[in-house]
């Protein structure tokens, strides 16, 4: 079932859903970059790293980040990963934005654009065990749920 989400601006099928950002979970092994060296991740810069996230909220639980840095911050193509979902995909000054695709243990799935954290913008939202399915433009994270 596929339910019309806020304004329907680009159609996608489940065949040719992509973005002009190439940025896809298989890609985020490869980033570009020298490794981070030092246990200090606020001085990384220009660099890929890994780390476990400390000041995420409480209910995120044990929350490593793995990617690119810039001044100290998520910036570029990264992995965030909580108890209850994985994100795959591209950050702006520690936030999400850009392209990328959360999987939620459930199995829900959102693969679109985000802004500042939320989803916004052209997105698929696949509900678990496939019960619903929503393709279109997200606005400020609203999902029709």
């Amino acid at each position: 079932m596929i339910y019309k989400l806020l304004t329907i601006s680009l159609l996608l099928s489940a065949n040719n859903f992509a973005f002009s950002q190439n940025v896809q979970p298989q890609n985020l092994g490869t980033s570009i970059g020298p490794s981070c060296v030092g246990v200090d991740y606020k001085s990384w810069s220009g660099c890929v790293g890994s780390m476990e996230v400390t000041d995420a909220p409480a209910s995120w639980g044990n929350t490593t980040y793995t990617g690119e840095f810039a001044s100290g911050k998520f910036s570029g193509r990264g992995i965030l990963k909580t108890k209850g979902w994985t994100y795959y995909g591209e950050f702006i000054d520690g936030t999400r934005d850009g392209y990328g695709t959360i999987s939620y243990s459930g199995g829900s799935k959102y693969s679109g654009q985000w802004s500042r954290g939320v989803r916004h913008g052209i997105g698929k939202y696949v509900y678990e065990n496939r019960q619903g399915i929503l393709i279109g433009e997200f606005k400020d994270g609203v999902d029709g749920k």
